[in-house]
């Protein structure tokens, strides 16, 4: 790894001053760099984060919750801002993601549409000028995508329906009049949401062990 590239991993991080020096300077130990590659790899097998997603299913099965990991598949990305800083909205889908649906409006021809989608964010990243910017994950149904690909109005919609969704979830005000839709499918390195769904008729697991028996089996 040179120094070049180090630096360019380093842009994605969020460090202080110190803590970016400190890491700098381990990574001068070739000890150091050869475990923290060890540790990537490790990270980034599909079987390590198969393992680790199996352990927390079954952790929130025992919590009455049924949990689905929702890694999204890069659509596009919208650029605005909040008044302060640099926004991003990544279009993404998600197998996992109810379908779209609609109501016929009575007396029309026209539709109510239902857009389901998952939220993710914020989170801190940084744009092409190197300067502190926000990113949120909007994650549809790849039958919702689709649909946007094929009509212009259709992807407005779920366009504004992502703008509009992240305002209210995250109590932000967005600049609609100078949204950008940007040329790269993803902003920052995909990230998987829980999605937890309460299981019914679901029963809390009670204790019924007393002081005694403890003391007996010690």
């Amino acid at each position: 790894m040179t120094s070049k590239s180090f630096a360019d991993k380093l842009k994605d991080l969020d460090l202080t001053n110190d803590e970016l020096k400190r890491f700098s300077d381990a990574f001068k130990n070739e000890e150091f760099r050869k475990l923290f590659i060890e540790y990537a790899e490790e990270l980034n097998d599909p079987k390590n984060r198969e393992l680790y997603e199996q352990e927390i299913r079954a952790a929130e099965e025992q919590r009455g919750s049924d949990v689905t990991f929702i890694h999204p598949k890069p659509g596009h990305v919208l650029r605005t801002s909040n008044g302060k800083q640099k926004c991003f909205i990544n279009i993404a889908t998600n197998e996992h993601v109810e379908k779209p649906s609609y109501s016929k409006v009575n007396g029309s021809q026209g539709a109510n549409w239902s857009l389901p989608h998952c939220l993710a964010g914020p989170h801190e990243d940084l744009d092409e000028n190197s300067k502190m910017c926000t990113v949120y994950d909007v994650i549809f149904s790849p039958d919702t995508y689709r649909m946007a690909e094929t009509n212009v109005k259709f992807m407005k919609m779920l366009e504004e329906s992502a703008v509009e969704s992240v305002e209210t979830n995250y109590h932000c005000k967005l600049d609609r009049n100078n949204l950008k839709r940007l040329k790269i499918n993803f902003k920052g390195v995909p990230k998987a949401t829980i999605l937890r769904k309460k299981k019914e008729n679901h029963q809390e697991q009670i204790s019924t062990e007393t002081e005694k028996d403890l003391n007996e089996e010690t």
